[in-house]
């Protein structure tokens, strides 16, 4: 027998129709991704000896196991064969119940979280069958596509052919036998149950009894159970059936997937568990959850929809802590407001900022930036015997500062390819066993990735270590710079190590999140219903389109009549009189640093069942300047809002702005609400705001038609 690990095979499945020649062509076309397979599976409905010599020369070429599975007609079972350089060997029932298990847990992983709902630190859910767990499996999320439902119509289809009577635990999963039936051509009697049995047994044994009433001789019965969890369930509904007045000649139970290490005994029945969960499935009674004994909330999932009934907000702040990461870095480098850079490209990696920094002009700017890269940026990075940076004029003077101050030699090259390094470099590398790859930036972590793998696959010889150095590590939070680093020594046989000069926590946006590209779709919007723009928005919308240098000192939309101030007195965030672009860099950094809370209660974040959502307090009693109104209404998206904390701040920002006009705000209050972050409370409301803040009645009657039509 040829042994085939069946137990993580990643497979691709073929249809019957392919005839060997395209099926050749396509693995020849594709021979990158069939090279990384474990093996292949082609399901056919027929006989298959008339395409053997087919796949045993297939698998001779590529050297990977094939493996055609088929039904036996006779008794509507499945069977295997394997192909491999030449050979072919059946697949003994074992094996093929294992590729059964694996092609079903392989449709949970392919579909993400979309199927496997997890619940988040500080809550877990309640089953319909009352048993408290941290994960739910809902089966017919995984319906969604045709594949993954011709692949469940394919192991369905020995049950369902020896069956005359099919009672499905939820019509969530009814599609795969639909398919199935048309498909195969199969008459079996489909009914499902509307509502999980522990909360309306009437209602279940209504379904049971109008299943049963079409049997009138040796009729077999079928309970397809989507999740075994209890048992409860099962062995409830078989229960049903088996004290009717009419009663099947055998009752089947199959649970799709269980959480149980063995299928449940149901007597009167034969069971079967097809796939066990591999993943954390534990569940306890609601007399000995250890969850609730933490105070772990309970949420309940809902026994008709198996949805948890109503998501839910919890408010969370904006404090001090959150700004501590970008005011340390202010208070040490300085207020350079050339060096912050904001809905800029970055010709360095090719792409778009909302928030950027521009090392070259901080190392002018701050001495004590240029003096701490020199002294303190490579402390974990000792003792290098070549420096390597990028090809752009910030690693470049980073690297031969650093060469200065080290004698060590360096060379410039974005990627190591071969077509781009210089023979000299290459040579230089080669003879190296202890290399410093310096940058400006860790943002992704995609140049520290490209030089890994072009040491990796270009044959520079081996290494005792390699470093990376970075003037500022930009990246979202401290678990992500870790994990982006993780990759550096892990895998390899030299020791990795890392290490940056300051830290700046940013959102990742690019033109799709960048609150000042949003800005120019909407004043392109507004300016499409006047005949004549006023001159403020031609200017702002010249402003916003060089995108090479990025916004000036003004981060806001101000309306015509108001000029630019700074933040006021004794503010947490920046010194007195700190211009907005500033305090956005500020609040930008605090807003990312909330996101990534280390107390999960406190983050800001978009989840389930709860959302931690921005509380409306935190603009009316805790940042109540006018000019921080504006700058979190261009930061905070409307996601960040909440679901029913929308409603809340886009009235109460309104009422604001009506009775105070609030310049600083106003317009900004205007853009979010064309773009659809706040919702105005009515066109009489807007008409109040408009007149509050000067807006004249041509400006007022073009916005206005732009934010209602976006609602």
């Amino acid at each position: 027998m040829i042994e085939v690990d069946t137990s993580s095979p990643h497979f691709h499945f073929v249809d019957r129709e392919e005839e060997y020649e395209h099926l050749n062509s396509y693995f020849q076309r594709n021979s990158v991704r069939f090279f990384s397979l474990s093996c292949l599976v082609l399901l056919f409905e027929n006989d298959i000896m008339w395409v053997d010599a087919s796949l045993e020369e297939l698998g001779a070429i590529h050297g990977k196991p094939i493996i055609a599975l088929r039904y036996l007609s006779e008794t509507m079972t499945v069977q295997g064969r394997i192909f491999v350089a030449g050979r072919s060997d059946e697949l003994t029932g074992h094996q093929v119940v294992a590729l059964r298990t694996q092609c079903l847990l392989g449709r949970i992983k392919s579909k993400g979280d979309q199927a496997l709902l997890v619940a988040p630190e500080g809550v877990h859910f309640v089953t319909p069958s009352g048993l408290h767990v941290t994960q739910f499996l809902r089966v017919g999320d995984m319906l969604g596509d045709a594949r993954t439902i011709d692949l469940f119509a394919f192991w369905l289809r020995p049950a369902l052919a020896t069956h005359e009577l099919v009672l499905l635990d939820t019509f969530q999963i009814a599609s795969a036998v639909f398919r199935a039936q048309a498909k195969y051509k199969l008459t079996c009697k489909v009914e499902g149950l509307t509502i999980h049995p522990s909360l309306d047994r009437s209602a279940a044994r209504t379904v049971v009894g109008r299943l049963t009433s079409f049997i009138d001789g040796n009729e077999q019965l079928l309970f397809l159970n989507s999740v075994n969890g209890t048992g409860r369930t099962a062995a409830q509904i078989c229960k049903f059936v088996l004290s009717g007045t009419v009663v099947p000649s055998k009752v089947t139970c199959v649970h799709l997937f269980s959480s149980r290490s063995e299928s449940t005994h149901i007597e009167g029945a034969t069971c079967e568990a097809w796939a066990e969960l591999d993943f954390s499935s534990e569940g306890w009674s609601a007399d000995f959850c250890p969850l609730c004994e933490r105070k772990s909330e309970a949420i309940s999932i809902d026994g008709k929809s198996y949805y948890v009934k109503e998501a839910k907000d919890r408010p969370v702040m904006l404090t001090k802590a959150h700004f501590k990461v970008a005011s340390d870095f202010i208070r040490r480098y300085g207020v350079h407001e050339e060096c912050f850079l904001m809905h800029a490209d970055n010709p360095n990696d090719n792409r778009h900022h909302a928030f950027d920094i521009d090392v070259e002009k901080l190392l002018d700017a701050s001495n004590a930036f240029r003096n701490d890269w020199i002294t303190h940026g490579v402390r974990h990075a000792t003792d290098p015997d070549q420096i390597v940076c990028p090809n752009h004029a910030a690693g470049i003077r980073m690297a031969s500062e650093l060469s200065k101050a080290k004698g060590v030699p360096w060379f410039a090259s974005d990627d190591l390819r071969s077509s781009e390094i210089s023979s000299e470099n290459a040579n230089a590398l080669r003879t190296s066993k202890r290399v410093l790859f310096v940058d400006d930036v860790i943002n992704t972590g995609a140049r520290m990735r490209s030089y890994i793998r072009a040491l990796r696959e270009n044959d520079f010889g081996s290494f005792e270590r390699v470093g990376f150095a970075w003037a500022v590590n930009r990246t979202d939070s401290k678990v992500e710079y870790d994990g982006r680093c993780a990759e550096i020594g892990s895998g390899h046989d030299w020791q990795g190590n890392h290490s940056y000069v300051a830290e700046l926590s940013l959102p990742h946006w690019n033109g799709r999140d960048c609150p000042w590209c949003s800005e120019y779709d909407v004043l392109n919007a507004w300016v499409q219903q006047m005949t004549n723009p006023p001159k403020w928005i031609d200017d702002r919308l010249g402003l916003l389109a060089d995108r090479k240098r990025g916004i000036g000192s003004e981060a806001l939309l101000l309306l015509p009549g108001y000029s630019s101030k700074g933040i006021g007195g004794f503010s947490p965030l920046a010194q007195c009189g700190a211009s907005s672009k500033i305090v956005a860099f500020v609040v930008a950094s605090g807003l990312q640093s909330l996101r990534n809370d280390p107390d999960y209660a406190k983050r800001l974040h978009t989840g389930f069942p709860y959302s931690g959502a921005f509380s409306i307090k935190n603009l009316s009693s805790r940042y109540q300047e006018d000019l921080l109104w504006g700058i979190l209404l261009k930061l905070v998206q409307r996601r960040d809002w909440g679901i029913r904390g929308i409603e809340d701040v886009s009235k109460w920002m309104g009422g604001e702005i009506a009775k105070q006009g609030n310049a600083h705000a106003a317009g900004e209050y205007l853009l979010a609400c064309s773009r659809g972050s706040l919702i105005p409370d009515g066109k009489t409301n807007f008409q109040e705001i408009s007149r509050a803040v000067g807006l004249e009645e041509k400006l007022r009657i073009g916005i206005e038609s732009v934010v209602f039509d976006t609602l």
